[in-house]
């Protein structure tokens, strides 16, 4: 449960910060082998404690949206500014997740961010991890975050 807590509370500070977007966090998914139509994903690995990977994973709607409203203009396509802004994303959402983590003795080091644009991709966990997906929606669109941990 302190795993689901950081991270729907990591994206809603994250949300509330930096974006005018708001946010709304689904129920939670365990274990689901589900894979999620996703044009762009930002990963991030971590170790510690725990270890594991955090994704978002976006469609081009949800990641150009995110990143015009990031930026202060218009974005149409998944160009740099897209791959950048989900890239920053990631990394805010686990600083977030690390953040909280440690608060309760937790501690962990992420790794930086790598983002994958493009279709038809898995993303997948380290090997015996559980999965938590997370649904969320941030105005009419749509985006999920992944956590795999062991």
């Amino acid at each position: 449960m302190k795993y689901e807590q950081a991270v729907i509370g990591a994206v809603n500070d994250v949300f509330t910060a930096m974006t005018s977007l708001e946010v709304a966090a689904g129920a939670p998914v365990r274990n689901s082998m589900e894979v999620m139509p996703s044009n762009i994903s930002g990963s991030i690995g971590f170790a510690g404690d725990v270890s594991g990977a955090l994704v978002v994973l976006c469609p081009v709607k949800t990641a150009t949206a995110i990143t015009a409203d990031l930026l202060g203009m218009e974005v149409e396509d998944l160009g740099d500014d897209v791959r950048d802004a989900v890239g920053e994303l990631v990394n805010m959402v686990a600083g977030g997740f690390k953040s909280s983590l440690a608060r309760d003795g937790i501690l962990l080091n992420i790794s930086i961010p790598i983002t994958v644009i493009g279709k038809g991709f898995r993303v997948s966990g380290p090997s015996r991890s559980q999965r938590i997906i997370f649904p969320f929606a941030c105005e009419q669109y749509e985006f999920w975050i992944d956590l795999y941990y062991r």
